[in-house]
């Protein structure tokens, strides 16, 4: 009798877990996936979340400096980001290695940011956007999509890919929001 007990008692707790874990997860749908923020781009202008606002899509790319195959689908990026601007469509750039605190580290982000063609905005995080949705990126590039809200829309796409799936898997979601 008392396994029966013990066995409900560990049944309804873990209902009860799942539950609430549902419950947050549908909470946090929609949700800014970076909240309310205040950073730098690489060349010391101020960004805040109303940088997806821009556009009804954003394609955030989270890459480093060390990082070739992030460094190798930026020059695709750029082209994508320039040739898709008109459909409501933007490219932010969040570079992981990089530092407010130590901003020459500045420099060689900003080179080859140059050298790619890769023109569109790159954020320098601060501790308010790694707290947040950045917490969860285990490997770059990792990118994913937001709504104009900053919310973001469908799953990560985690590594590199070339221009012909970047623009495959971009008409996708823009045709998917209507």
């Amino acid at each position: 009798m008392n396994k029966i007990i013990k066995r409900s008692a560990a049944l309804a707790l873990s209902a009860l877990l799942l539950a609430s874990a549902l419950a947050l997860s549908a909470a946090c749908e929609g949700a800014p996936a970076f909240g309310e923020f205040t950073a730098v781009d690489l060349y010391g202008g101020e960004v805040t979340q109303d940088v997806f606002a821009g556009a009804k899509l954003t394609l955030v790319n989270v890459w480093g400096t060390y990082c070739g195959p992030c460094i190798s689908e930026m020059p695709d990026l750029g082209d994508i980001g320039r040739e898709y601007a008109d459909r409501g469509f933007q490219i932010v750039g969040i570079v992981v290695d990089v530092y407010e605190e130590a901003p020459e580290s500045f420099e060689a982000a900003r080179e080859i940011v140059e050298a790619l063609g890769a023109d569109y905005v790159h954020v320098v995080p601060n501790y308010d956007m790694i707290a947040s949705r950045l917490r969860y990126v285990q490997f770059i590039p990792e990118s994913f999509f937001l709504d104009e809200f900053g919310a973001q829309i469908g799953e990560s796409i985690v590594g590199s890919m070339d221009r012909e799936s970047w623009v495959a898997v971009i008409e996708a979601a823009l045709g998917g929001l209507g």
